[in-house]
């Protein structure tokens, strides 16, 4: 509250009179305020000197007022009166300095009087203090909110007076409001960089009238920009979000595109990237909507070229900094465009071309990056610019390196080498020189290498740059690694991590030293060593890990170097722990690496809340007892491969006994993994016998295709390496000649079977899990020295880790466990049987099964040998013949079996003689159905594939169909007797559908291991691009498609993913597939004849056709292929492998459930063709009308009609108008509305029937046609689902344009709830709450970001991932899309969905749907009442009989109430069911009289006339007729003398 004083005549005066400050009758007259005063004597005598002062003030003795005001302030030198008289008078005096005195002094003694701080405005004006005085005018403005007017135009005026204000704003601040002016004002201040008084005068401005948002938005933004100028980027965030928001509440694009400006550079300094990223992309969405409607190309002004070209080359740096090279490529090339229409593009265009040659280099792309680079350097020639000269050669030697083109490389960094020289710039010179150093260590000349390495570790100690002389070090150990001196190696390493420890922010440097120390401790034989390195591995791997984990979390592509260092500290871990006799420790980080592997496959299933659905990702292990407990859960012995350059570890694990061996295998003189190459090299005989490879392609193009055919071109025409070539090959023909030529089967046998032959004595079952090369081996080759095969020895089966063992085991103990658990009625289940070593059954310790033991025994081989999960298999001591049962369990068991034969029995269900229903009994009704199985096979090749294909970013036209696929798939079909899926047939939603059913599963197609993908046709509702390629998700299924899926197959064969160029199997695909539910994949190492493939496919479904073990078959199928004498080479023969668990298949048990669901399937379709009504559908019988119930259904016909709304697009609208009119029909009947007939189209669009049939909609055909039918609108709206269903139909109009949100929204209403219910929290968080940035890690985020079908829909509406940010670019068909979807996923989720619709509610944030509906059931006002004296039970067809006799219970009180109020409410219900039974009945008159008269009409029949009724004579127009046939009404009388005759009878 501002406090206000008496206004002495001295003040006055000087306000009346010519000051500087134009604010005539700005100070305050107000009296009543002024405080009453004490009698003191003190007090009079000032009162009288003060009196004296004023009147001699008005006479204009100034000097005689001043002593008087002096001397009553000598006596009371605190009273504001007298001070503020003397400071005016000094004012009048030009004495400015005393009356600034004197106003600080009033301002000291009480700063809310407004006119000590008007008093110190004018004296500071009148010096010239302009910036003091505008603070001490803004503070009266503060106290004194009344005079506004009059304190603006003070401040204004001074504002002038400091800015020199030119007459066009002196012109603008006529006329206008306070708040006009202060802003103009603070702008002003702003443009002379006054910003501290900008500041005050806006906040000021801000203050005085809020709601003024036109002129608030502009003074904010102000306000904004000087605080940036202060650095002071807190506030300036804070105002420019401020303004922000105003600006798109108003819909002011320019003050929009300002502050997305600003907060991009804020967030800049900040170094925050990627929320400047988010920013920037904003502003390009206002961008875009800009150029959609401008029709001539123009842009507003404020929308200028600088911008354009800024916002491109901000957004391409940014995106690097992130390591997004893509998009930054993306910008980087629009930049370029834009600066070849710039004035400046002399001067900008160089540069740009240089960063998008950069950008290339960096997605790999060096064919462009070369042309790029070689532009920068033409135009850095003809401005003679030779620091971009320099830059040029330093780039195109970097790419000619890169491409294996070691002459041009090195000529263009000696040029770029040269010319640092001339300019003197050392820093580029020791870029050249380590440049140079790395082209001739690629050469292997190390010593040029080593010289030059050298000289640039010289020239870093003269930049004197730690960094520089750190990899100088690096480069150094390099040299002397690849020479095989690790000793050497190791101490330039120790020399770079001494350096890299005085650097300050650079860890990832400092951990690249300390892995490359780490990894060369490991070859010492020191066990000092062997711990040090132990200790830095431990730091290490988290590290890697993490960084890792950051480069997922952000959706970019992880550096192979971050992987290669990570997969190194594995390796070196290992070699450490057993090297200091911690062997199982050893495993665990075995293990723990390939765990990680298999989590990130898992990571891909959409995340539930149900624990059962989580998958195999809650098995993981991490110690070694864990570990050991996985092998004791299966029968063979693991034979765990772990395999570096220097060495092979082998573990050896048994059931019940752990860890028996460890062995440590050393390599002598080359790389084991080198050896394992070339071993696999001289398996494959590639060379010799490629004239015989006749074998189709069936790899997809690889991701560095281009570039290894350029590197293959440029080494082709390098005379170096040519003669490097051809000595290595005259090295290996002496070294064969020297020694005795030992077959490749044998070299592996020895490698990895030999060095533990001992411990696998006595074994029949092994299981190997292999590492890096020798996962491409085939294990059933490798043959010892007296030429036995390790499959003559043992069954050998393969698994890519023991996670995913795990995953299999858990599966079948999970599976014996319900087969057991959950049929009851089987005898096996009843009487579980048990089996020792010998097939023989046993009794168990602690249990004695009752079922008769030894009419099993003759079955119990057959079980075993079948390993059939029921009965369970346990090994104990005893055996039947040991056992004699007591005549007490004799008779225990005849009381069970009677008990299990009783339970068989069904009763009929009678009623009392109280015509009560009896519900209970002992037996049960028993429903038989023929039981089929649900085995099938399922046979894909040669699919129908578009002519462009996108593929790793690029357009890829596949050469042709598949014909030997075709023909393979055909001849598989007829193995199985089933139909192959080829061509326009094998689509990929189909075949995802039909996956989860397959037992069998051969898939003949195109496929890549890189990529982890088999290739398949585009769904029919995928469109293409604008340039008519189909982008990769829509032809491709990969590890995210299967991980989303359940299947149950028993063998997937990839016949795929092999062609002319040699591929390693990655291990990803397959064990996708068996984390997916799959026991047993098979797959193709390499490339074989086509003829020797259709052999072998032919032998191998033949000895399954009985029932075989599938390494049975496949061992037969390579027997008899190897006896042909065209394939005995076992490169031929060889490369079929199965990864998985060996399973039992009997493709005649196949073949008779198909038989059956064939049976079934024509079953049902004999009933589906009976007469059905197939307009009005019959709903089902439910127990209760739920939303648990009907909300699923309108999912699922929303989803049919999106799915098809390409071949039906009129549906839609039809469907809209109807349920619209529907809705105006219940408020305001009109009867032109209700002749309305149903158009074909809705007629013939999948899921429109069933949507109109589920929100009350019913049909009357035209006589015996069914086209075009009457429609019955709902009269009432029963469900509440009209509302919803309109609403939904509302927004897929505005979705239906976009075909992608189509696709994925079709998909996602059949869905969980759980997944719509976090989709709509996003979508309503965007839409309601842009300033809440969502992050791709939130936890509600995380898994649906995740979920690729989640990803695509929420893509196609306009979001996309800036490193962990989850953006949404706001352009105008963005939003529409948003809002559209907002209103879809609100009205299939009820109430949630409801509630947020038109704002974030807290309350239901981050809560399913279904949550909602429990915790609204489980609501006091929802319990059910019992009643003991009725007792009603709900039967089925909602059918209530009352289970306790009348009056057998007495009711208490409480009761008796409970009972009124159910017959009210049962009142009620009646009240209410008349009511729309005559609505109902009025209703079909409005609406099928008038239809049916009008189809009467047409066919020439009379119409129908209205009953005559015969009424009473005697009665008036005025008066209610009577019928004839109308009863009189009882009387009272009549009625007890009816009752009382009735009692008699």
């Amino acid at each position: 509250m501002s406090t206000t004083l008496p206004l002495s005549p001295a003040v006055a005066a000087v306000v009346s009179g010519q000051m500087r400050s134009v604010s005539i009758g700005s100070l305050y007259s107000i009296a009543e305020s002024s405080e009453p005063i004490s009698e003191n004597d003190e007090i009079q005598r000032v009162n009288e000197l003060q009196t004296k002062g004023d009147t001699a003030f008005q006479n204009k003795d100034y000097l005689e007022a001043i002593k008087f005001y002096s001397e009553a302030l000598e006596i009371d030198g605190q009273k504001v009166e007298v001070l503020s008289a003397r400071a005016a008078v000094y004012l009048e005096v030009r004495q400015y300095d005393l009356a600034q005195r004197d106003a600080e002094q009033l301002v000291k003694i009480n700063p809310l009087i407004p006119q000590g701080h008007y008093l110190l405005a004018v004296s500071l004006d009148n010096q010239s203090q302009y910036d003091k005085a505008i603070t001490s005018f803004l503070s009266a403005l503060d106290h004194d909110a009344e005079h506004a007017e009059q304190l603006v135009d003070n401040i204004t005026v001074v504002a002038s007076n400091l800015c020199n204000f030119n007459d066009d704003v002196i012109k603008t601040l006529e006329d206008v409001s306070p708040l006009q002016k202060l802003a103009e004002v603070g702008i002003q201040l702003h443009s002379v960089n006054h910003h501290d008084l900008c500041i005050e005068v806006l906040l000021r401005a801000i203050k005085l009238q809020p709601e003024e948002t036109k002129y608030n938005i502009q003074a904010t933004a102000t306000l904004a920009s000087s605080y940036l100028t202060l650095k002071d980027l807190t506030r300036a965030k804070h105002y420019f979000l401020q303004c922000l928001t105003l600006a798109m509440k108003e819909n002011n694009t320019e003050y929009e595109s300002k502050c997305y400006v600003n907060l991009a550079n804020i967030h800049l300094l900040e170094n925050d990237i990627q929320q400047s990223i988010a920013y920037y992309e904003k502003l390009a969405a206002i961008g875009n909507d800009l150029k959609a409607q401008s029709r001539d190309g123009s842009f507003p002004t404020y929308w200028s070229m600088e911008l354009r070209c800024a916002l491109h080359q901000n957004l391409s740096v940014a995106y690097k900094e992130v390591r997004n090279y893509p998009r930054a490529l993306h910008h980087a090339l629009l930049y370029v465009e834009l600066v070849k229409n710039s004035p400046d593009a002399e001067f900008l265009l160089p540069d740009a071309h240089h960063n998008a040659g950069t950008y290339y280099e960096m997605v790999k792309d060096y064919k462009s990056a070369l042309k790029h680079h070689e532009a920068y350097l033409a135009l850095s020639k003809a401005r003679k610019d030779k620091v971009a000269m320099a830059a040029a050669y330093a780039s195109l030697g970097h790419v000619y390196r890169i491409l294996y083109n070691f002459k041009l490389a090195e000529s263009y960094q000696e040029q770029y080498l040269r010319m640092a020289e001339k300019i003197k710039d050392y820093e580029s010179q020791a870029k050249a020189l380590c440049s140079i150093g790395e082209i001739h260590l690629m050469k292997e000349d190390f010593e040029k290498a080593l010289s030059f390495f050298q000289q640039y570790l010289r020239m870093s100690r003269r930049l004197d740059e730690y960094e520089t002389e750190c990899c100088a070090f690096l480069k150094l150990g390099d040299v002397f690694k690849c020479q095989g001196r690790p000793q050497h190696a190791q101490y330039y390493y120790e020399m770079a991590v001494t350096v890299s420890e005085k650097l300050e922010q650079n860890e990832d440097l400092v951990n690249k030293c300390r892995c490359e120390v780490a990894c060369a401790l490991v070859l010492s034989v020191s066990k000092d060593d062997m711990e040090k390195a132990r200790l830095e591995f431990e730091e290490l791997i988290p590290f890697y890990s993490k960084k890792i984990q950051q480069f997922e979390n952000e959706n970019i592509e992880c550096p192979t170097e971050l992987k290669t260092a990570l997969r190194n500290c594995y390796d070196g871990m290992q070699i450490a722990l057993c090297k200091l006799e911690k062997q199982e420790n050893a495993l665990e980080y075995a293990e723990g690496y390939r765990q990680n592997k298999f989590k990130e496959i898992v990571k891909l299933k959409l995340d539930t809340e149900d624990e059962d659905a989580k998958g195999p990702e809650a098995s993981y292990v991490s110690f070694c007892e864990d570990l050991c407990k996985i092998v004791n859960r299966q029968s063979a012995t693991v034979l765990y491969y772990s395999m570096t350059d220097a060495f092979l570890l082998i573990w050896v694990l048994k059931p019940g006994e752990g860890v028996v061996k460890v062995q440590v295998e050393r390599a002598i003189r080359e790389s084991l993994r080198q050896k394992v190459r070339h071993i696999l090299e001289q398996l494959q005989n590639t060379d010799e016998h490629k004239s015989d490879l006749d074998c189709e392609n069936r790899a997809l193009p690889s991701r560095d295709r281009s570039v290894s055919h350029l590197q293959r071109k440029y080494l082709a025409k390098s005379k170096a390496w040519k003669l490097k070539e051809q000595r290595k090959e005259s090295e290996k023909e002496l070294e064969k000649e020297s020694k005795v030529v030992i077959p490749p089967q044998r070299q592996l046998y020895d490698l990895m079977i030999m060095p533990v032959e001992k411990t696998l004595i006595d074994i029949k079952e092994v299981l190997v899990i292999p590492d890096k090369e020798l996962t491409q081996v085939p294990l059933d080759i490798l043959e010892d020295g007296k030429g036995v095969r390790i499959t003559e020895k043992y069954k050998v089966t393969t698994m890519p880790s023991l996670a995913i063992l795990n995953v299999l085991t858990r599966k079948d103990t999970n599976m014996a466990i319900a087969s057991t658990q959950g049929n009851t009625t089987s005898s096996a289940n009843l009487f579980p049987m048990y089996l020792d070593d010998h097939l023989r059954v046993v009794i168990p310790p602690d249990e004695k099964p009752l079922s008769p033991i030894r009419q099993q025994l003759r079955k119990a081989p057959v079980m075993a040998r079948e390993k059939s999960i029921s009965p369970s298999f346990i090994t104990f001591g005893t055996n039947h013949y040991d056992y004699v049962p007591t005549p007490k369990e004799r008779l225990n068991r005849a009381e069970l079996i009677v008990a299990y034969e009783k339970s068989k029995l069904g009763t009929l269900i009678t009623h009392s003689s109280t015509d009560t229903e009896i519900l209970q009994g002992d037996g049960v009704h028993t429903k038989f159905q023929q039981a089929s199985k649900q085995h099938q096979s399922l046979v894909i090749g040669n699919p129908l594939l578009p002519q462009k294909l996108k593929l790793h970013g690029q357009i890829w036209c596949p050469p042709g169909e598949l014909m030997v696929s075709q023909c393979e798939a055909l001849n598989v079909a007829e193995y199985l007797e089933t139909k192959a899926v080829i061509g326009s047939a094998a689509t990929k939603d189909t075949i995802l559908n039909k996956l989860c059913d397959a037992t069998l599963l051969h898939i003949a197609s195109y496929g890549s291991w890189e990529d982890s993908v088999i290739v398949i046709g585009p769904s029919t509702t995928s469109q293409p691009n604008e340039d008519g390629s189909h982008n990769e998700d829509n032809y491709q299924i990969g590890v995210k498609d299967i991980m989303n899926i359940d299947m149950k197959a028993e063998l997937v064969i990839l016949s795929c993913c092999y062609g002319d160029i040699h591929r390693d199997v990655d291990f990803t695909l397959p064990s996708a597939l068996l984390a997916a539910g799959c026991k047993c994949v098979m797959v193709i190492l390499w490339a074989i004849p086509d003829i020797a493939r259709e052999k072998f496919w032919y032998h191998f479904y033949k000895t399954l056709q009985s029932g075989n073990f599938v390494s049975i078959a496949m061992a037969t199928a390579k027997e008899k292929l190897s006896q042909d004498e065209r394939f005995t080479d076992p490169m031929y023969w060889s490369p079929f492998l199965l990864i998985g668990q060996d399973v039992y298949i009997c493709v005649h048990q196949i073949k008779h459930a198909m038989l059956d669901q064939l049976v079934d399937n024509a079953e049902d379709e004999v009933l589906k063709s009976m007469p059905v009504n197939a307009l009005n559908i019959a709903p089902e019988p439910v127990e209760v009308s739920s939303q648990e119930i009907i909300l699923p259904k309108l999912r699922q016909s929303l989803s049919a009609l999106l799915e098809h709304h390409l071949e039906h697009p009129k549906a839609i609208p039809i469907l809209l108008q109807l349920v619209a009119e529907s809705l105006t029909l219940l408020l305001n009947p009109q009867k032109e509305l209700l002749t309305r007939k149903l158009a074909q189209p809705a007629m013939c669009a999948p899921g429109a029937i069933e949507l109109l049939n589920l929100v009350g909609f019913h049909f009357q055909a035209k006589g015996a046609e069914s086209t075009e039918p009457y429609v019955v609108f709902p009269h009432w709206d029963h469900d509440g689902l009209l509302q919803p269903t309109n609403q939904a139909l509302k927004a897929l109009v505005d979705l239906s344009d976009n075909s992608p949100c189509c696709s994925a929204l079709s998909k996602l209403l059949i869905a969980s709830e759980d997944v719509l219910s976090g989709l709509l929290d996003i979508v309503s968080i965007t839409k309601h709450s842009w300033e809440i940035q969502l992050k791709v890690t939130d936890t509600g985020v995380r898994s649906l970001w995740g979920h690729h079908i989640c990803r695509d829909f929420l893509t196609s509406i306009g979001f996309q991932q800036v490193g962990v940010l989850l953006l949404f670019t706001n352009t105008n068909t963005n939003r529409k899309l948003l809002n559209g979807s907002l209103h879809v996923l609100a009205a299939v989720l009820g109430e949630k969905g409801q509630a947020m619709l038109d704002k974030v509610d807290v309350n239901y944030l981050g809560v399913s749907s279904r949550k909602v509906r429990s915790a609204n059931s489980s609501r006091p006002g929802s319990k059910s009442l019992k009643l003991p004296s009725l007792n009603p039970i709900l039967l089925s067809r909602n059918r209530i009989h009352m289970s306790t006799p009348w009056l057998s219970v007495n009711g208490g009180e409480e009761e008796q109430k409970l009972k009124i109020q159910m017959a009210h409410n049962l009142s009620d219900v009646y009240s209410e069911y008349r009511y729309y039974l005559m609505k109902a009945h009025d209703w079909h008159n409005y609406t099928l009289k008038p239809q049916a008269n009008q189809a009467l009409g047409s066919i020439g029949e009379t119409k129908p006339k209205p009953k005559v009724v015969k009424v009473k004579t005697g009665y008036t127009a005025s008066m209610n007729r009577v019928a004839v046939e109308q009863e009189s009404t009882l009387t009272i009388a009549g009625t007890e003398q009816r009752r009382d005759r009735k009692s008699v009878v």
